[in-house]
């Protein structure tokens, strides 16, 4: 089991009128992104989980908390990573 965070990326955040970059937090499972979610302060409520079963239930970081993930463990992975975990979701769910 293990924990991944993405690249940064601009998505159009903008926080105290500065535009910030964005990653997402996902792991193999719910259970275990709770508990690193925890770990960086995060209530499990602010778990994103999006209705299409194969996109994947993730947290939304800032820079800050990404290295502070990094440091805590979390697996450093490729925005393309993340698409080819999504296509192999799919794929096993015939979609």
């Amino acid at each position: 089991m293990s924990v991944y965070v993405d690249d940064l990326m601009s998505w159009g955040w903008v926080m105290y009128g500065k535009k910030v970059k964005s990653c997402h937090l996902t792991a193999d499972s719910e259970q275990e992104l709770l508990e690193f979610g925890r770990k960086l302060g995060f209530k499990d409520k602010w778990l994103m989980r999006p209705k299409k079963p194969w996109k994947p239930m993730h947290y939304d970081l800032v820079e800050s908390k990404r290295v502070r993930a990094i440091e805590l463990g979390a697996k450093p992975i490729t925005f393309k990573d993340v698409m080819a975990l999504i296509k192999k979701k799919k794929k096993e769910l015939g979609v």
